[in-house]
């Protein structure tokens, strides 16, 4: 689906299926880099010795590299510096991901309140001055109207901080508007937890407090589970 239906059990498959998804992602990026050192190493080596014995290219002027250059020295650097902005550029995607399937899970635990009681959402709104679509704003918009704001969480081993979910919505936007693009970011495995628990959060408050008060509907139902192909 593309995006989460606005039911219970839309959300919660929103957050399982998606979050996989970043999950192996940023797994297999952290395992897979060490492994790309060798062909690295032979695109970067091949690259500069090309570069330094093509002396045509150079005709009536000086090689563009000293006679005493190391080599093997540069291909080292070369190779570290590819390692390292691979990393940064993975852990940015990495960000961007876990943001968007987050804002969306947002998204659909408003509509559902929506259908829910309205009354509440309006209120919470009208309260905060804003409808901003920004993501921190929508979270706090959604734990007032359900009541959980500066309430415990019900999340096991997570605790809801407004600073560290706007330190990376912001970090997130940075990287979009390449103001940070290509910058180390120091993303976490605990931000990236703390983000995907969010989303739990959000749909813990809304349940927590109107789940007697749904319809079949907007609870929805299981996916069907798949049939292995032959």
């Amino acid at each position: 689906m593309a995006r989460p239906e606005p039911t219970v059990w839309g959300i919660i498959w929103w957050l399982f299926s998606r979050w996989g998804n970043v999950n192996s992602f940023h797994d297999l990026a952290g395992a897979g880099l060490p492994s790309t050192r060798g062909r690295a190493t032979r695109s970067v080596d091949r690259f500069l010795k090309d570069a330094v014995n093509r002396t045509g290219i150079f005709a009536g002027k000086e090689p563009m590299l000293c006679p005493d250059t190391d080599l093997d020295a540069l291909t080292e650097q070369m190779i570290q510096s590819h390692m390292e902005n691979a990393k940064i550029y993975l852990d940015s995607a990495a960000l961007i991901f876990a943001h968007s399937i987050l804002d969306e899970a947002v998204t659909a635990c408003h509509r559902l309140m929506e259908g829910v009681d309205p009354a509440a959402l309006h209120a919470s709104n009208k309260k905060r001055g804003t409808t901003s679509a920004d993501m921190p704003r929508r979270v706090e918009i959604l734990l007032d109207a359900c009541g959980y704001a500066g309430r415990e969480t019900g999340v096991t081993d997570y605790v809801f901080d407004i600073g560290r979910l706007e330190r990376l919505d912001q970090l997130r936007r940075d990287i979009v508007h390449g103001h940070k693009l290509g910058d180390p970011i120091g993303l976490t495995d605990g931000d990236l937890e703390f983000l995907r628990l969010t989303g739990t959060f959000a749909l813990t408050a809304v349940t927590g407090k109107y789940l007697q008060r749904m319809t079949a509907e907007q609870f929805g139902t299981p996916p069907a589970p798949t049939t292995p192909t032959a």
